[in-house]
């Protein structure tokens, strides 16, 4: 009876992980999108996953994240073209910003305060830094 619980108890578990999927990945559709993004977050241990549907599209999702007082942005594209249109957008705010493949991760600026290279720490992609 004792090994059916454990058994039972990691089954539950196991249901409630996150898939993660290899960096490389192309998205092709929300939900796989989303499976590249919360991988990019969980390796640059942001918490607190969210779609944010304002932007969202046939050619890319975007998702938001946290670490303490820090808010990211996640772009997961279909592909190189629509990952570069969101590099082109967060390179028109100065922010620094990660990128693979078919993934963008940018830090949202507070008030008064710039977003830094070493806030990207973590995250997986080449750093790029601020522009201009």
């Amino acid at each position: 009876m004792r090994v059916l619980m454990v058994v039972a108890a990691l089954l539950m578990l196991a249901g409630c992980t996150p898939d993660h999927v290899a960096l490389d990945s192309r998205p092709t559709d929300a939900d796989s999108g989303r499976a590249l993004a919360r991988t990019v977050a969980d390796q640059g241990s942001c918490e607190q996953f969210a779609d944010d549907d304002r932007d969202a599209g046939t050619d890319h999702w975007r998702f938001t994240c946290n670490r303490g007082r820090h808010f990211y942005g996640v772009v997961a594209a279909t592909s190189t073209s629509a990952r570069d249109a969101a590099v082109t957008e967060v390179e028109s705010t100065s922010s620094p910003y990660r990128t693979g493949a078919y993934y963008v991760v940018f830090e949202f600026g507070s008030p008064g305060a710039r977003p830094l290279p070493q806030d990207l720490h973590g995250f997986p992609g080449r750093l790029v830094p601020a522009i201009g």
